[in-house]
């Protein structure tokens, strides 16, 4: 079953027991007055420290500034509890707790050495309080408290709900002698005691008002704290030059850092699509022309022919003799992914084979990339210019691994500048799209 302990005055410091009084009845850990909704089935558990008489340990500071409110924060920590319980299974074991509170905190007071009377109108006041509190649950009005109060039991008494307000009007005429007790009464009204106006018409109203008034005097007297959640906020607000002095060096530079790519990025751009342009206007100024072929092929593609034989029966690539060259011809297509420039790997063993070829042999080797005509423009490759001279770099860097071909391996990009068909469909363009090595006489 869920449980839940209210132990009264949490955080509480600087209090330490009395020896010379002997624990009251009922008192450890086990003292405690039960309640319960028996519909829920949840219980409340009050306990209420039953030690001796508390006094501060010397060199720790009180709570609150009234010496009667710090040591009836128990009573008013009772006080909520019994307001919270819906039953109450014995009613005479929490009596015997409100008794040894009020016992505790008029010993506290004592201990003090406070004036006499300070000291009993403060008891009386928690005795009506913790009364009216306790009388006025449906399980309090009909118990054993009704004919046997705290007031009758310390002050002979029956009724306290006049008397507490005659003390309060009689602290109000000399307010600056009587600040704890008004400390004390105005927290007792704040936990719901309203006395002989309970049962009048406009008792809230009268209760309303006392409060008021005692909490202008209060805050007149004690000043008022302030309603500020920092009091130096102001000294941390920065200035302008304090800003200039404390930013940091690397934000800066990062910053700048950042700028400068964003020009140099806008830039490259610009400049490549201008580029574009003034490549083909150069092409333009000389047309290419191809090669020469030869009617019959030399040795040194009759060679490449029985080499490549395998190859060139697949597709994959084919040889043809020029008047200044040997020519083999793969598409891109096979070689390379679209917008990539990197060998695929079931092409590698064929590069090797042509490396390997071509390394008997003698004179430059150069490597030309071709694109079609769609543009490309990526941080990677700002035009099919830098995409086809990728792409011969890479062919050029796989025969290296494979071949001893050290300084007669040239790699170029020439875009779209050299199509061997027009660029008007799919396929034309995908011939367009190639590699082309050429063995140079």
């Amino acid at each position: 079953m869920d449980k839940t302990i209210l132990k009264p005055r949490p955080g509480r410091r600087g209090l330490a027991q009395n020896n010379g009084e002997p624990a009251p009845a009922g008192a450890g850990a086990s003292g405690t007055a039960a309640s319960a909704d028996t519909s829920s089935g949840d219980k409340t558990v009050v306990n209420v420290n039953q030690s001796k008489p508390v006094a501060r340990v010397q060199g720790n500071a009180p709570i609150f500034q009234s010496k009667l409110v710090d040591y009836g924060a128990d009573i008013f920590s009772l006080t909520v509890a019994i307001n919270r319980m819906s039953h109450c299974d014995d009613v005479d074991k929490l009596k015997q707790q409100s008794i040894d509170a009020v016992k505790n905190f008029e010993q506290s007071l004592r201990n003090e050495h406070l004036d006499s009377q300070l000291i009993e109108s403060a008891r009386y006041c928690v005795c009506a309080l913790l009364d009216e509190t306790v009388l006025n649950t449906p399980w309090g009005s009909e118990s054993v408290w009704v004919n046997e109060s705290l007031l009758s039991i310390f002050h002979k008494e029956t009724f306290g709900g006049e008397y507490f307000f005659t003390l309060l009007d009689e602290a109000l005429r000399q307010s600056s002698h009587n600040i704890d007790l008004l400390e004390l009464q105005y927290y007792c009204l704040n936990l719901g005691f309203q006395g002989k106006y309970r049962v009048s018409a406009q008792g809230q109203s009268a209760v309303d008002d006392y409060r008021d008034k005692l909490y202008r005097e209060i805050s007149l007297i004690r000043g008022t704290g302030s309603s500020q959640l920092s009091i130096n906020w102001r000294k941390r607000i920065a200035n302008g030059l304090e800003l200039r002095q404390q930013f940091p060096l690397w934000v800066i530079l990062t910053l700048f850092a950042a700028l400068a790519l964003v020009v140099y990025t806008l830039f490259s751009y610009q400049l490549n699509r201008y580029s574009d342009n003034v490549f083909t206007e150069l092409d333009a100024l000389v047309p290419y022309q191809l090669g020469e072929q030869t009617t019959g092929d030399s040795m040194e593609a009759s060679v490449l022919n029985q080499l490549l034989q395998t190859e060139i029966q697949r597709g994959v690539l084919s040889v043809t003799s020029q008047s200044d060259r040997v020519r083999i011809r793969i598409s891109s297509e096979s070689l390379f992914d679209s917008g990539s420039n990197i060998v695929r790997a079931d092409m590698k063993p064929i590069i090797a084979k042509i490396a390997r070829a071509l390394e008997g042999t003698q004179g430059k080797v150069l490597i030309t990339g071709h694109t079609d005509n769609t543009p490309i423009s990526t941080p990677e490759y700002p035009s099919n210019w830098h995409l086809s001279l990728a792409r011969a770099t890479q062919v050029a860097n796989a025969m290296a691994q494979n071949a001893s071909l050290s300084g007669r391996l040239w790699p170029e990009g020439r875009g779209e500048a050299e199509p061997v068909e027009s660029n008007d469909t799919a396929a034309q363009r995908a011939k367009n799209r190639r590699i082309e090595i050429d063995l140079l006489f």
